[in-house]
């Protein structure tokens, strides 16, 4: 029997591995979450860019909503130049949005959208 842990938590739980880059283990210390729900979280996180245990849905899961794909469009039309790790930490700060680089790119590629690449 799983606890259930908000999406908030696990954005959090995130959030705290790819910008704080603390440990699952400092990670559980800090929410008082267990170690090993800590680690099942990043080890989807890190497999499949996601957070949530979605049932039952078709397809491959979508990494950004319609309202972050614009947002991503927009900035690069502000700012072309911006690189994969700038648009993400922009996603975190405005939209709370946790995704990985390989969601990121793989979203712009399907858009047809060329960025600089580090």
């Amino acid at each position: 029997s799983h606890s259930y842990i908000p999406v908030e938590v696990r954005r959090i739980i995130i959030y705290q591995q790819e910008f704080l880059h603390n440990s699952a283990a400092e990670i559980s210390m800090n929410l008082n979450i267990p170690l090993r729900t800590v680690q099942r979280i990043l080890e989807r996180w890190n497999k499949m860019g996601e957070v949530i245990n979605e049932p039952h849905r078709e397809g491959p899961p979508k990494a950004l909503t319609d309202e972050q794909v614009e947002f991503v469009i927009n900035m690069l039309e502000h700012s072309p130049d911006l690189y994969l790790e700038e648009m993400k930490d922009e996603l975190w700060y405005r939209h709370r949005a946790a995704v990985t680089l390989s969601a990121l790119d793989n979203t712009l590629k399907e858009l047809g959208i060329t960025y600089k690449k580090v």
